[in-house]
């Protein structure tokens, strides 16, 4: 190489996985160089991805640091929109990376099936067992949710993509992560109105003993002004979910709630709808506190029943950042 080898790792350090694994078979000089860059954060977004990964994992030459690929892994994210999703291979692969990872990697799976009204007759289940430490968090779809076959007993912080709110998934995360989940965050996506779209459904729903923190954001394919007037509070229209949602989730603390309507432009409303759903949760689910983020400086705080609303600041939001991560 022409370059001189101070300056190697300064240049490589910005290209990603990809780049990397194709600079690597240049030469057996750059091979040496990118390898102690590769397979820290990776990204696999199809079937022949995920076999390869498979076995670039069984590798176990180290790199000039002494570390092997296991053990440089930062995050994984699996995910692709493909019928492959089916295939019994990807169960195997899946099976095999979940049980090679060290504890700490971060691992995202958002493999979803193509069709998703279909029923194939083969699906492959992912098992979680081995999955995972005390700090562990894992991001999946309700799909690879609704094919886990195993609890994750050490896994503490779970974030699930759903399509509005799937009572079978949220029975699936209470079987599963019951016993040690603390943090869940739940994105939901409405395709019209968000109807049923009160948190204590999701409380309710829910049976996770040691869940300390939920957070909730939503989105509306509507629009920001779809269902801002689409009121669905509990007590008032008096459905049996006010004890039931107290009890599957008697050690939370925090929930952070982000209505699609609150990017509306109708401020007075938002405000007004705001502060009647955190009224409502607060009286279910005291002692509690509520918070409804407007935007990364704005937003409105609530904490304990009778305790008074009040404004939230950036810093006062700070508080709650692990809802971003």
């Amino acid at each position: 190489m022409s370059l001189p080898e101070v300056l190697f790792p300064e240049i490589v350090q910005y290209l990603d996985e990809t780049d990397l694994a194709r600079l690597a078979r240049a030469s057996r000089a750059l091979h040496i160089h990118t390898e102690n860059l590769r397979y820290r954060i990776v990204t696999i977004r199809s079937f022949h991805g995920l076999l390869s990964f498979q076995e670039g994992l069984r590798a176990t030459r180290p790199d000039q640091r002494g570390r092997t690929r296991r053990q440089r892994l930062q995050s994984v994210y699996v995910g692709w929109e493909s019928p492959s999703a089916n295939d019994p291979q990807v169960g195997s692969a899946l099976a095999f990376i979940l049980d090679n990872l060290a504890p700490k990697v971060r691992l995202e799976l958002q493999i979803t099936d193509a069709h998703p009204s279909s029923r194939p007759r083969d699906t492959w289940n992912v098992s979680l067992q081995h999955y995972g430490a005390s700090h562990s968090h894992l991001r999946a779809s309700s799909w690879v949710l609704q094919h886990c076959r195993s609890p994750a007993k050490n896994l503490v912080a779970l974030t699930v993509d759903l399509l509005s709110t799937q009572d079978h998934v949220l029975h699936r995360i209470s079987h599963a992560f019951d016993d040690t989940l603390q943090d869940l965050r739940l994105f939901r996506r409405f395709p019209s109105s968000p109807r049923n779209q009160s948190p204590i459904r999701i409380c309710a729903t829910l049976s996770v003993r040691s869940l300390r923190r939920l957070f909730i954001e939503d989105s509306c394919d509507g629009g920001v002004d779809v269902g801002l007037d689409d009121e669905d509070f509990a007590v008032r229209h008096g459905y049996a979910l006010l004890p039931v949602a107290a009890d599957g989730v008697p050690s939370l603390e925090v929930l952070v709630w982000r209505p699609a309507w609150v990017r509306s432009a109708n401020t007075n409303l938002v405000e007004e709808q705001t502060s009647r759903y955190q009224h409502e949760i607060v009286n279910v689910l005291d002692p509690v506190i509520v918070v409804v983020p407007i935007s990364a400086n704005q937003g409105s705080v609530m904490v304990g029943k009778g305790g008074r609303e009040r404004s939230a600041t950036r810093s006062n939001l700070a508080r709650y950042r692990w809802m971003h991560q």
